[in-house]
Protein backbone atom coordinates (compact mmCIF):
# COMPACT_ATOMS: atom_id res chain seq x y z
CA UNK A 1 0.00 0.00 0.00
CA UNK A 2 1.36 3.66 -0.87
CA UNK A 3 1.54 5.51 2.25
CA UNK A 4 1.67 9.55 1.57
CA UNK A 5 2.57 11.82 5.00
CA UNK A 6 2.35 15.09 6.05
CA UNK A 7 4.88 17.21 7.04
CA UNK A 8 4.80 17.29 10.98
CA UNK A 9 3.77 21.36 10.82
CA UNK A 10 0.63 20.86 9.26
CA UNK A 11 -0.26 18.57 12.64
CA UNK A 12 -1.70 21.12 15.40
CA UNK A 13 -0.39 19.25 18.36
CA UNK A 14 3.17 18.00 19.14
CA UNK A 15 4.23 14.44 17.10
CA UNK A 16 2.32 12.28 20.15
CA UNK A 17 0.23 14.77 21.31
CA UNK A 18 -1.96 13.15 24.30
CA UNK A 19 -5.59 14.02 24.30
CA UNK A 20 -6.09 17.50 25.71
CA UNK A 21 -8.37 18.61 28.53
CA UNK A 22 -10.18 22.11 27.58
CA UNK A 23 -12.48 24.21 28.93
CA UNK A 24 -15.52 23.39 27.23
CA UNK A 25 -18.00 25.35 29.58
CA UNK A 26 -16.36 28.97 28.74
CA UNK A 27 -15.79 28.30 25.25
CA UNK A 28 -16.53 30.75 22.97
CA UNK A 29 -15.52 29.26 19.74
CA UNK A 30 -15.48 25.49 18.24
CA UNK A 31 -11.87 25.89 17.51
CA UNK A 32 -11.01 26.26 21.06
CA UNK A 33 -12.95 22.96 21.64
CA UNK A 34 -12.08 21.26 18.17
CA UNK A 35 -8.52 22.92 17.04
CA UNK A 36 -8.15 22.58 13.01
CA UNK A 37 -5.65 19.38 12.11
CA UNK A 38 -4.94 17.26 9.20
CA UNK A 39 -4.46 13.99 8.48
CA UNK A 40 -0.76 12.45 9.01
CA UNK A 41 -0.80 9.85 7.25
CA UNK A 42 -2.73 8.66 3.82
CA UNK A 43 -2.54 5.32 3.20
CA UNK A 44 -4.07 4.33 -0.36
CA UNK A 45 -6.22 0.73 -0.08
CA UNK A 46 -8.18 -1.24 -2.01
CA UNK A 47 -12.08 -0.81 -2.37
CA UNK A 48 -14.54 -2.91 -1.24
CA UNK A 49 -17.92 -1.67 -2.02
CA UNK A 50 -17.27 -0.82 -5.65
CA UNK A 51 -14.34 -1.70 -8.05
CA UNK A 52 -13.80 1.84 -9.81
CA UNK A 53 -14.10 3.81 -6.52
CA UNK A 54 -11.14 5.08 -4.75
CA UNK A 55 -10.43 4.13 -1.17
CA UNK A 56 -7.66 5.83 1.09
CA UNK A 57 -6.63 5.21 5.07
CA UNK A 58 -7.19 9.23 6.43
CA UNK A 59 -5.12 8.44 9.71
CA UNK A 60 -4.58 12.02 11.93
CA UNK A 61 -2.17 11.62 15.06
CA UNK A 62 -0.60 9.71 16.54
CA UNK A 63 -1.71 10.45 19.74
CA UNK A 64 -0.64 9.20 23.27
CA UNK A 65 -3.41 7.43 25.46
CA UNK A 66 -3.15 7.86 28.85
CA UNK A 67 -2.72 4.58 31.04
CA UNK A 68 -5.86 3.46 32.87
CA UNK A 69 -6.40 5.40 36.39
CA UNK A 70 -8.18 2.46 37.73
CA UNK A 71 -4.87 -0.58 36.89
CA UNK A 72 -2.48 2.11 38.53
CA UNK A 73 -4.64 2.54 41.48
CA UNK A 74 -6.19 5.90 41.11
CA UNK A 75 -9.48 6.96 39.34
CA UNK A 76 -12.52 8.30 40.26
CA UNK A 77 -14.18 5.18 42.08
CA UNK A 78 -17.69 4.26 41.48
CA UNK A 79 -18.49 7.25 39.35
CA UNK A 80 -20.95 5.92 36.43
CA UNK A 81 -21.47 6.42 33.27
CA UNK A 82 -22.48 9.51 31.35
CA UNK A 83 -23.54 11.01 28.05
CA UNK A 84 -22.57 14.90 27.20
CA UNK A 85 -22.07 16.02 30.52
CA UNK A 86 -25.67 14.78 31.73
CA UNK A 87 -25.42 12.13 34.70
CA UNK A 88 -27.81 8.86 34.12
CA UNK A 89 -30.43 11.15 35.97
CA UNK A 90 -31.02 13.89 33.06
CA UNK A 91 -33.34 12.88 29.94
CA UNK A 92 -32.27 12.63 26.27
CA UNK A 93 -33.82 16.05 25.63
CA UNK A 94 -33.05 17.57 29.00
CA UNK A 95 -29.47 16.96 29.80
CA UNK A 96 -26.87 19.43 30.08
CA UNK A 97 -28.85 22.35 31.43
CA UNK A 98 -29.18 23.71 27.99
CA UNK A 99 -32.38 23.74 25.31
CA UNK A 100 -32.40 19.88 25.20
CA UNK A 101 -28.75 18.46 25.14
CA UNK A 102 -27.11 21.19 24.23
CA UNK A 103 -25.65 24.22 24.98
CA UNK A 104 -28.22 26.93 25.42
CA UNK A 105 -25.67 30.47 24.83
CA UNK A 106 -24.60 28.76 21.72
CA UNK A 107 -27.87 27.68 20.09
CA UNK A 108 -29.13 31.26 20.76
CA UNK A 109 -25.98 32.41 18.90
CA UNK A 110 -27.04 29.99 16.27
CA UNK A 111 -23.76 28.66 16.86
CA UNK A 112 -24.99 24.57 16.35
CA UNK A 113 -21.51 23.27 15.78
CA UNK A 114 -19.88 25.18 18.73
CA UNK A 115 -23.49 24.05 20.72
CA UNK A 116 -22.65 20.03 19.63
CA UNK A 117 -18.84 20.18 20.19
CA UNK A 118 -19.57 21.17 24.19
CA UNK A 119 -21.90 18.33 24.52
CA UNK A 120 -19.43 16.02 22.81
CA UNK A 121 -16.53 17.16 23.96
CA UNK A 122 -17.59 15.97 28.12
CA UNK A 123 -16.41 12.60 29.19
CA UNK A 124 -19.01 9.80 29.09
CA UNK A 125 -16.54 7.09 30.80
CA UNK A 126 -14.60 7.77 33.61
CA UNK A 127 -11.50 6.52 32.38
CA UNK A 128 -12.27 7.67 29.02
CA UNK A 129 -10.01 9.84 27.02
CA UNK A 130 -11.07 12.51 24.59
CA UNK A 131 -9.64 13.71 21.45
CA UNK A 132 -11.33 16.57 18.91
CA UNK A 133 -10.81 17.80 16.22
CA UNK A 134 -11.78 20.03 13.20
CA UNK A 135 -10.47 18.95 10.22
CA UNK A 136 -8.67 21.27 7.79
CA UNK A 137 -8.07 19.79 4.28
CA UNK A 138 -6.31 16.69 3.56
CA UNK A 139 -9.52 14.84 2.58
CA UNK A 140 -10.82 14.24 -0.80
CA UNK A 141 -12.85 17.25 -2.11
CA UNK A 142 -16.10 17.09 -4.77
CA UNK A 143 -16.15 13.35 -4.37
CA UNK A 144 -19.22 10.95 -3.31
CA UNK A 145 -18.79 9.06 -0.20
CA UNK A 146 -19.81 5.22 -0.64
CA UNK A 147 -18.83 4.77 2.84
CA UNK A 148 -16.63 5.75 5.47
CA UNK A 149 -15.64 3.49 8.88
CA UNK A 150 -14.08 5.14 11.66
CA UNK A 151 -11.82 3.34 13.90
CA UNK A 152 -8.40 3.29 16.31
CA UNK A 153 -5.04 1.85 14.92
CA UNK A 154 -1.94 1.48 15.95
CA UNK A 155 1.46 3.03 14.59
CA UNK A 156 1.50 -0.35 12.51
CA UNK A 157 -1.96 0.34 10.73
CA UNK A 158 -3.62 -3.17 13.10
CA UNK A 159 -6.44 -2.42 15.05
CA UNK A 160 -6.25 -1.02 18.83
CA UNK A 161 -8.03 -3.46 20.25
CA UNK A 162 -9.75 -4.65 23.80
CA UNK A 163 -7.07 -7.79 23.47
CA UNK A 164 -4.39 -4.75 23.38
CA UNK A 165 -6.33 -2.81 26.26
CA UNK A 166 -8.02 -0.13 24.37
CA UNK A 167 -11.76 0.01 24.04
CA UNK A 168 -12.98 2.34 21.00
CA UNK A 169 -16.04 4.08 23.13
CA UNK A 170 -17.28 5.79 20.31
CA UNK A 171 -16.15 7.90 17.30
CA UNK A 172 -18.15 10.47 15.52
CA UNK A 173 -17.43 12.36 12.40
CA UNK A 174 -19.72 15.41 11.16
CA UNK A 175 -20.02 17.86 8.10
CA UNK A 176 -20.35 21.05 9.43
CA UNK A 177 -20.02 23.08 6.35
CA UNK A 178 -22.27 26.33 6.91
CA UNK A 179 -22.84 26.47 3.33
CA UNK A 180 -23.94 22.74 2.94
CA UNK A 181 -27.46 22.26 0.88
CA UNK A 182 -28.81 19.06 2.88
CA UNK A 183 -32.34 17.89 3.39
CA UNK A 184 -32.86 15.90 6.75
CA UNK A 185 -29.59 17.12 9.06
CA UNK A 186 -28.53 15.67 11.61
CA UNK A 187 -30.80 18.70 13.93
CA UNK A 188 -33.85 17.84 11.96
CA UNK A 189 -33.64 14.68 10.23
CA UNK A 190 -36.69 12.21 8.62
CA UNK A 191 -37.07 10.76 11.75
CA UNK A 192 -36.69 12.01 15.32
CA UNK A 193 -33.93 10.99 17.77
CA UNK A 194 -35.82 9.42 20.48
CA UNK A 195 -39.75 8.75 20.78
CA UNK A 196 -42.42 10.31 22.52
CA UNK A 197 -41.88 13.60 21.80
CA UNK A 198 -45.30 15.78 21.77
CA UNK A 199 -46.53 16.59 18.64
CA UNK A 200 -46.84 19.73 19.23
CA UNK A 201 -43.36 20.33 20.63
CA UNK A 202 -42.26 18.57 17.66
CA UNK A 203 -44.27 20.72 15.29
CA UNK A 204 -43.18 23.62 16.89
CA UNK A 205 -39.02 22.52 16.87
CA UNK A 206 -39.76 21.86 13.24
CA UNK A 207 -41.03 25.20 12.62
CA UNK A 208 -38.20 26.54 14.44
CA UNK A 209 -35.62 25.30 12.57
CA UNK A 210 -36.91 25.70 9.38
CA UNK A 211 -37.29 29.67 10.30
CA UNK A 212 -33.82 29.86 11.80
CA UNK A 213 -32.69 27.90 8.59
CA UNK A 214 -33.87 31.17 6.45
CA UNK A 215 -31.29 32.95 8.31
CA UNK A 216 -28.21 30.88 8.47
CA UNK A 217 -27.03 27.45 7.08
CA UNK A 218 -25.16 26.70 10.69
CA UNK A 219 -28.20 23.73 11.09
CA UNK A 220 -26.91 21.80 8.12
CA UNK A 221 -24.91 19.16 10.29
CA UNK A 222 -24.69 15.74 8.68
CA UNK A 223 -23.35 12.58 10.14
CA UNK A 224 -20.75 11.58 8.35
CA UNK A 225 -19.29 8.31 10.17
CA UNK A 226 -19.49 6.91 13.60
CA UNK A 227 -17.74 4.16 14.99
CA UNK A 228 -17.17 2.53 18.20
CA UNK A 229 -15.83 -0.74 19.92
CA UNK A 230 -18.60 -3.26 16.77
CA UNK A 231 -16.35 -1.81 14.23
CA UNK A 232 -19.40 0.44 12.31
CA UNK A 233 -19.30 0.77 8.98
CA UNK A 234 -21.24 3.65 7.93
CA UNK A 235 -22.47 2.91 4.49
CA UNK A 236 -24.09 5.70 1.62
CA UNK A 237 -25.11 3.00 -0.65
CA UNK A 238 -26.08 -0.60 -0.35
CA UNK A 239 -23.45 -3.48 0.78
CA UNK A 240 -23.02 -4.99 -2.97
CA UNK A 241 -22.43 -1.08 -3.78
CA UNK A 242 -24.96 -1.01 -6.45
CA UNK A 243 -27.26 1.23 -4.98
CA UNK A 244 -26.70 4.69 -7.10
CA UNK A 245 -26.40 7.09 -3.70
CA UNK A 246 -23.95 8.72 -1.63
CA UNK A 247 -23.33 11.12 0.69
CA UNK A 248 -21.19 14.34 -0.98
CA UNK A 249 -18.17 16.26 -0.39
CA UNK A 250 -17.70 19.97 -1.50
CA UNK A 251 -14.66 21.56 -2.65
CA UNK A 252 -14.74 23.54 0.16
CA UNK A 253 -16.50 21.04 3.14
CA UNK A 254 -15.49 21.76 6.91
CA UNK A 255 -15.49 18.31 9.35
CA UNK A 256 -15.34 17.92 12.73
CA UNK A 257 -14.02 14.36 14.42
CA UNK A 258 -14.29 13.57 18.30
CA UNK A 259 -13.36 10.39 20.10
CA UNK A 260 -13.47 8.81 23.66
CA UNK A 261 -10.80 6.10 24.02
CA UNK A 262 -10.45 3.67 26.87
CA UNK A 263 -6.91 2.39 28.56
CA UNK A 264 -7.66 -0.84 30.76
CA UNK A 265 -3.60 -0.96 30.52
CA UNK A 266 -1.18 1.08 32.96
CA UNK A 267 1.10 1.64 30.64
CA UNK A 268 0.05 4.52 28.12
CA UNK A 269 -0.43 3.42 24.20
CA UNK A 270 0.21 5.77 21.02
CA UNK A 271 -2.81 5.65 18.54
CA UNK A 272 -4.14 7.06 15.30
CA UNK A 273 -8.00 7.86 14.79
CA UNK A 274 -8.47 6.21 11.35
CA UNK A 275 -10.76 7.31 8.84
CA UNK A 276 -11.56 4.38 6.03
CA UNK A 277 -13.14 6.53 2.85
CA UNK A 278 -14.41 4.42 -0.29
CA UNK A 279 -15.62 7.38 -2.79
CA UNK A 280 -16.21 7.96 -6.50
CA UNK A 281 -14.87 11.56 -7.99
CA UNK A 282 -17.77 14.19 -8.66
CA UNK A 283 -21.12 13.86 -7.46
CA UNK A 284 -22.80 10.73 -8.21
CA UNK A 285 -25.98 9.11 -7.60
CA UNK A 286 -28.72 10.28 -5.02
CA UNK A 287 -27.88 12.13 -1.99
CA UNK A 288 -27.77 9.85 0.97
CA UNK A 289 -28.09 11.66 4.94
CA UNK A 290 -27.66 9.49 8.09
CA UNK A 291 -30.17 9.38 11.10
CA UNK A 292 -29.93 8.25 14.65
CA UNK A 293 -32.61 6.73 17.02
CA UNK A 294 -32.57 5.54 20.81
CA UNK A 295 -34.69 3.04 22.19
CA UNK A 296 -35.15 5.60 25.09
CA UNK A 297 -38.17 8.51 25.14
CA UNK A 298 -36.79 11.72 25.24
CA UNK A 299 -37.48 12.41 29.16
CA UNK A 300 -35.61 9.30 30.10
CA UNK A 301 -31.45 9.02 30.61
CA UNK A 302 -29.96 7.72 27.22
CA UNK A 303 -28.68 4.94 28.71
CA UNK A 304 -30.23 2.59 30.67
CA UNK A 305 -29.49 -0.50 33.07
CA UNK A 306 -32.46 -2.63 32.58
CA UNK A 307 -34.61 -4.63 35.19
CA UNK A 308 -33.14 -8.36 35.64
CA UNK A 309 -30.84 -10.06 33.96
CA UNK A 310 -32.47 -10.83 30.41
CA UNK A 311 -35.32 -8.65 28.64
CA UNK A 312 -37.12 -6.22 26.50
CA UNK A 313 -36.69 -2.23 26.42
CA UNK A 314 -39.65 -1.44 23.94
CA UNK A 315 -39.46 2.22 22.11
CA UNK A 316 -42.17 4.48 21.63
CA UNK A 317 -42.99 5.25 18.25
CA UNK A 318 -41.51 7.60 16.18
CA UNK A 319 -42.92 9.16 13.32
CA UNK A 320 -41.45 9.51 9.66
CA UNK A 321 -41.25 13.50 8.72
CA UNK A 322 -40.33 12.69 5.37
CA UNK A 323 -40.76 10.18 2.58
CA UNK A 324 -37.65 8.43 1.24
CA UNK A 325 -36.08 4.71 1.26
CA UNK A 326 -33.85 3.47 3.98
CA UNK A 327 -30.89 1.59 2.34
CA UNK A 328 -28.96 0.10 5.64
CA UNK A 329 -29.82 -0.02 8.89
CA UNK A 330 -27.23 -1.31 11.78
CA UNK A 331 -27.54 -1.10 15.79
CA UNK A 332 -25.55 0.34 18.35
CA UNK A 333 -25.52 -1.67 21.39
CA UNK A 334 -23.13 -1.56 24.99
CA UNK A 335 -21.86 -4.49 26.50
CA UNK A 336 -24.68 -6.84 27.85
CA UNK A 337 -26.94 -6.27 24.67
CA UNK A 338 -28.46 -9.13 22.59
CA UNK A 339 -30.17 -7.13 19.48
CA UNK A 340 -32.13 -3.92 18.65
CA UNK A 341 -35.28 -4.82 16.51
CA UNK A 342 -36.81 -2.02 14.03
CA UNK A 343 -40.48 -1.80 13.64
CA UNK A 344 -42.16 -0.28 10.70
CA UNK A 345 -46.07 0.17 10.91
CA UNK A 346 -46.07 -2.90 13.84
CA UNK A 347 -43.98 -5.00 11.11
CA UNK A 348 -40.70 -6.12 12.28
CA UNK A 349 -38.39 -4.62 9.35
CA UNK A 350 -34.75 -5.89 11.12
CA UNK A 351 -33.24 -7.10 13.57
CA UNK A 352 -29.34 -6.12 14.11
CA UNK A 353 -27.88 -8.73 16.40
CA UNK A 354 -24.88 -7.98 18.56
CA UNK A 355 -21.94 -10.56 18.03
CA UNK A 356 -19.40 -10.81 20.88
CA UNK A 357 -15.71 -11.73 20.37
CA UNK A 358 -13.08 -9.93 21.31
CA UNK A 359 -11.45 -10.86 24.97
CA UNK A 360 -9.54 -9.37 27.52
CA UNK A 361 -8.97 -10.03 31.52
CA UNK A 362 -10.11 -7.27 33.39
CA UNK A 363 -9.46 -7.40 37.44
CA UNK A 364 -8.77 -10.85 37.00
CA UNK A 365 -12.09 -11.87 35.60
CA UNK A 366 -12.32 -12.42 31.85
CA UNK A 367 -14.69 -9.74 29.79
CA UNK A 368 -15.58 -10.29 26.14
CA UNK A 369 -16.73 -7.28 24.09
CA UNK A 370 -19.13 -6.72 21.07
CA UNK A 371 -16.98 -7.18 18.12
CA UNK A 372 -19.57 -6.56 15.67
CA UNK A 373 -23.68 -5.37 14.97
CA UNK A 374 -25.11 -7.27 12.41
CA UNK A 375 -26.47 -4.68 9.54
CA UNK A 376 -29.76 -4.97 7.11
CA UNK A 377 -28.80 -3.78 4.31
CA UNK A 378 -32.50 -4.62 1.87
CA UNK A 379 -34.04 -1.31 0.53
CA UNK A 380 -37.18 -0.04 2.44
CA UNK A 381 -39.54 2.97 1.63
CA UNK A 382 -41.11 4.90 4.17
CA UNK A 383 -43.72 7.38 3.80
CA UNK A 384 -44.52 10.42 5.64
CA UNK A 385 -46.66 9.91 8.77
CA UNK A 386 -45.09 6.07 9.15
CA UNK A 387 -44.38 4.91 12.67
CA UNK A 388 -40.61 3.81 13.33
CA UNK A 389 -40.40 1.84 16.79
CA UNK A 390 -36.78 0.59 18.02
CA UNK A 391 -36.86 -2.05 20.82
CA UNK A 392 -33.54 -3.36 22.09
CA UNK A 393 -32.94 -6.81 23.95
CA UNK A 394 -30.81 -8.14 26.23
CA UNK A 395 -29.25 -10.53 28.15
CA UNK A 396 -26.80 -9.63 31.26
CA UNK A 397 -26.42 -13.16 32.03
CA UNK A 398 -25.01 -14.17 28.54
CA UNK A 399 -23.14 -11.25 27.64
CA UNK A 400 -21.80 -9.38 31.69
CA UNK A 401 -21.91 -5.60 31.29
CA UNK A 402 -18.46 -3.39 30.65
CA UNK A 403 -16.46 -2.20 33.66
CA UNK A 404 -14.97 0.88 34.34
CA UNK A 405 -13.43 2.24 37.22
CA UNK A 406 -14.80 -0.68 39.29
CA UNK A 407 -18.86 -0.02 38.29
CA UNK A 408 -20.64 -1.67 35.41
CA UNK A 409 -21.45 0.64 33.04
CA UNK A 410 -24.84 0.98 31.87
CA UNK A 411 -26.76 0.10 28.36
CA UNK A 412 -27.62 1.56 25.26
CA UNK A 413 -29.56 1.20 22.12
CA UNK A 414 -29.43 3.31 19.17
CA UNK A 415 -30.28 2.90 15.43
CA UNK A 416 -28.24 4.09 12.62
CA UNK A 417 -30.53 4.32 9.35
CA UNK A 418 -29.08 5.43 6.03
CA UNK A 419 -31.93 7.31 4.34
CA UNK A 420 -32.48 9.06 0.77
CA UNK A 421 -35.37 11.53 0.97
CA UNK A 422 -37.74 11.20 -1.78
CA UNK A 423 -38.01 13.49 -4.71
CA UNK A 424 -40.44 16.82 -4.17
CA UNK A 425 -40.43 19.58 -5.59
CA UNK A 426 -42.04 22.80 -3.87
CA UNK A 427 -43.59 25.61 -5.75
CA UNK A 428 -44.09 29.15 -5.37
CA UNK A 429 -47.07 31.35 -6.64
CA UNK A 430 -46.19 33.69 -9.04
CA UNK A 431 -45.81 37.31 -7.88
CA UNK A 432 -46.76 40.52 -9.17
CA UNK A 433 -46.42 39.82 -12.56
CA UNK A 434 -44.08 37.26 -13.02
CA UNK A 435 -45.15 34.14 -14.18
CA UNK A 436 -41.71 31.94 -12.77
CA UNK A 437 -42.72 29.54 -10.86
CA UNK A 438 -39.69 28.56 -8.73
CA UNK A 439 -38.50 25.21 -7.38
CA UNK A 440 -36.39 24.21 -4.59
CA UNK A 441 -35.37 21.08 -3.02
CA UNK A 442 -34.85 19.10 -6.23
CA UNK A 443 -33.79 16.02 -4.49
CA UNK A 444 -33.70 11.83 -5.56
CA UNK A 445 -32.72 12.78 -9.20
CA UNK A 446 -31.89 15.40 -11.41
CA UNK A 447 -34.41 16.10 -14.22
CA UNK A 448 -34.00 16.76 -17.80
CA UNK A 449 -32.53 20.12 -18.58
CA UNK A 450 -35.51 20.42 -21.20
CA UNK A 451 -37.95 20.20 -17.75
CA UNK A 452 -35.65 22.21 -15.92
CA UNK A 453 -35.57 25.20 -18.28
CA UNK A 454 -39.71 24.96 -18.57
CA UNK A 455 -39.96 25.00 -14.97
CA UNK A 456 -37.88 28.54 -14.62
CA UNK A 457 -39.52 30.16 -17.77
CA UNK A 458 -43.00 29.26 -16.62
CA UNK A 459 -43.94 27.23 -18.60
CA UNK A 460 -44.96 23.87 -16.55
CA UNK A 461 -47.80 22.46 -17.72
CA UNK A 462 -50.50 20.30 -15.99
CA UNK A 463 -49.28 16.71 -16.78
CA UNK A 464 -45.61 15.92 -17.92
CA UNK A 465 -43.44 13.21 -16.79
CA UNK A 466 -40.53 15.16 -15.32
CA UNK A 467 -37.74 12.55 -14.77
CA UNK A 468 -37.04 8.92 -16.75
CA UNK A 469 -38.28 7.10 -14.08
CA UNK A 470 -41.61 8.14 -13.46
CA UNK A 471 -41.37 10.53 -10.67
CA UNK A 472 -44.28 12.73 -11.71
CA UNK A 473 -45.25 16.62 -10.92
CA UNK A 474 -47.77 18.52 -12.15
CA UNK A 475 -48.15 22.50 -11.92
CA UNK A 476 -51.40 24.08 -12.55
CA UNK A 477 -51.49 27.22 -14.91
CA UNK A 478 -51.73 30.02 -13.40
CA UNK A 479 -54.77 31.08 -14.24
CA UNK A 480 -55.79 28.13 -11.59
CA UNK A 481 -55.61 30.37 -8.92
CA UNK A 482 -51.89 29.95 -9.16
CA UNK A 483 -51.90 26.79 -7.60
CA UNK A 484 -49.50 24.11 -7.57
CA UNK A 485 -49.58 19.99 -6.61
CA UNK A 486 -46.88 17.93 -6.67
CA UNK A 487 -47.55 14.25 -6.87
CA UNK A 488 -46.10 10.79 -7.57
CA UNK A 489 -43.67 8.82 -5.56
CA UNK A 490 -41.18 6.09 -5.53
CA UNK A 491 -41.86 2.35 -5.32
CA UNK A 492 -41.13 0.74 -2.25
CA UNK A 493 -37.96 -1.47 -3.09
CA UNK A 494 -38.40 -3.03 0.39
CA UNK A 495 -41.40 -3.75 0.49
CA UNK A 496 -41.85 -3.32 4.26
CA UNK A 497 -40.69 -7.06 4.69
CA UNK A 498 -39.12 -8.11 7.39
CA UNK A 499 -35.54 -9.31 7.52
CA UNK A 500 -34.80 -10.45 10.51
CA UNK A 501 -37.91 -12.75 11.78
CA UNK A 502 -40.47 -10.74 14.11
CA UNK A 503 -42.20 -11.66 17.47
CA UNK A 504 -38.83 -12.25 19.81
CA UNK A 505 -39.20 -13.56 22.98
CA UNK A 506 -36.32 -12.18 25.34
CA UNK A 507 -35.94 -14.17 28.56
CA UNK A 508 -39.60 -15.36 28.55
CA UNK A 509 -41.51 -12.42 28.13
CA UNK A 510 -43.90 -11.69 25.16
CA UNK A 511 -44.41 -7.97 26.06
CA UNK A 512 -46.04 -5.21 23.58
CA UNK A 513 -47.16 -1.74 24.48
CA UNK A 514 -46.09 1.24 25.44
CA UNK A 515 -43.71 3.48 25.31
CA UNK A 516 -39.88 3.20 26.40
CA UNK A 517 -40.93 0.69 29.16
CA UNK A 518 -38.27 -1.60 30.18
CA UNK A 519 -39.58 -5.09 30.67
CA UNK A 520 -37.35 -7.59 32.84
CA UNK A 521 -37.19 -10.91 32.33
CA UNK A 522 -34.66 -13.83 35.07
CA UNK A 523 -33.66 -12.25 38.13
Amino acid sequence: MKITTFLSTVLTGSAFAAPQVRDIKNAQSLEEIAPPTKPGRIIDAKPRFRSTATRKLYQFGPYDLPGSKSAMGGGMKGEGHSHGGSPTGGGIMSGGGGLGMLDTASVLKLDIPLALAKFLGASMDPDGANVMHTVNGGLCQDCTVLATKMDVVFENGTRAAIESGVYLHHIISLNISPDRKVKNSMVDGFVSFCGDMNPIMDTIQSGLFGLIGMFTSRLNLSIFGFGAVDQFTQMFTTPDGKYDSGFYFGKNDKFMFQAEIVNYRPEPQKFYIQMDTEFMPGKVGKEASTAFTSTTKCADPIVFTGNGTIGRHIGAPMTIKDPGTIIAARGHMHDGGDAMIVKLNDKEICKSTAKYGSTTVVQGKTWTTISEMSECSKPISVKKGDKIQIDALWDKEAHPLRVSEGKEQEQMGLVAFSNIPQLTFVFYPPTNCNRQIQTRHILHRKMKKSDASRIQSGQAKGGGDMSSKGFASRAQSAGDRNNAQSGGGAKSSGGGKSSGGGGQKAGGNNSSGGGGKTVGGKK
